[in-house]
């Protein structure tokens, strides 16, 4: 089974208590979401309307032409149909650390797997053409590594097939993409991350490639709610609280990445990476596991990735910890543990 993020239950089965007990900071997802309006018993009985203002408003906020553009129920649901189009085996690049979901859906539908572990890494896999296909995750989640939009548009038109960029996290960095771009690239957006609402399963595709059509053939009708579609449109709508949700995670990430900068310090041979959402702590395997079971036992669950071989040949693990907001504090005092594998001195 592939392990999420979000999974409280384990943790209260593992460590006790109960969800009221524990800071979740397992997801990556933002600790404040967009207020949710008073929906009409209308937009309850109803089949959900035509989704046309929604495209409309996503185009304007992603910067994209209504023609390039599906609604999904989230992302998910596109990272599992898309490879699910191609019915003899292909060669398809996928990050060995990142969002597992992509890789299981690839072998699932009987492709062939090539992990890469950076972005030179897929470029030599393109450039040699050992693939036909590739999943960038951007910024990547743990590693935050971000690939630029013209790196990304020079990959794609070396590549004979599809380029898919998962941009959940994109959305802090509010950066203005040039969509204007070679016709294999596959955007995947999500409303989860930034905007606070992974449980509206609101996702969007964004190309110019012919497999647009496809899915959203398998998608009509009414494959979004009619709640779903409205609190969508009202934020992507909302310039004004997209501003200060900026500013606010912006903030609250700088104390954060001072306090996970300690931390790390502590540890040794770590190295701390954040994209604003989240912070990871990549170290050997005592260190990452033992701060991972001791911040359980203070009641703060954080997500543990898997072990895996980096690009010196070393074995590491990494622990990811999503933005603890106005709940720093209790992050901080969570934090404040004499392990052994740490150094004395106090946080």
């Amino acid at each position: 089974m592939i392990r999420h993020g979000g999974d409280l239950s384990r943790a209260i089965s593992i460590y006790g208590g109960d969800a009221n007990d524990w800071l979740d900071l397992s997801t990556g997802i933002s600790p404040w979401s967009y207020p949710i309006c008073q929906f009409s018993p209308d937009t309850w009985r109803d089949l959900p309307p035509p989704i046309y203002e929604l495209l409309e408003t996503a185009a304007s906020y992603y910067q994209c032409d209504t023609k390039d553009i599906i609604a999904t129920p989230g992302s998910q649901l596109a990272i599992r149909l898309i490879p699910q189009f191609y019915q003899s085996p292909v060669r398809v690049a996928l990050p060995v650390i990142g969002y597992q979901e992509h890789a299981h859906s690839w072998r699932q539908a009987g492709h062939r797997i090539r992990g890469y572990r950076n972005i030179a890494e897929l470029e030599d896999l393109v450039l040699t053409q050992q693939i036909e296909h590739c999943v960038v995750i951007n910024p990547n989640n743990p590693t935050a590594e971000f690939v630029s939009n013209d790196q990304l548009q020079t990959l794609s038109r070396k590549l004979s097939g599809l380029m898919i960029v998962d941009e959940a996290f994109s959305d802090l960095a509010n950066a203005v993409l040039n969509y204007e771009e070679h016709g294999n690239i596959v955007r995947l957006k999500s409303l989860g991350k930034f905007f606070g609402l992974a449980g509206a399963r609101i996702g969007f595709v964004i190309s110019k490639h012919p497999i647009l059509k496809q899915l959203n053939h398998l998608l009509e009708p009414w494959s979004l709610s009619a709640p779903s579609i409205e609190l969508a449109c009202q934020a992507l709508d909302d310039s004004q609280w997209q501003h200060e949700q900026r500013a606010r995670i912006n903030h609250h990430a700088k104390l954060q990445r001072n306090l996970m900068s300690l931390v790390s310090a502590r540890l040794e041979h770590a190295r701390l990476v954040d994209q604003g959402l989240f912070f990871s702590v990549f170290a050997n395997h005592e260190c990452i596991e033992e701060l991972h079971n001791a911040l359980a036992q203070k009641k703060v669950w954080s997500r543990l990735g898997d072990k895996y071989t980096n690009v010196h040949g070393g074995s590491e693990i990494w622990l990811r910890l999503s933005l603890a907001g106005d709940r720093l504090a209790d992050l901080a005092n969570a934090l404040d543990i004499n392990l052994p594998v740490l150094r004395k001195e106090k946080i």
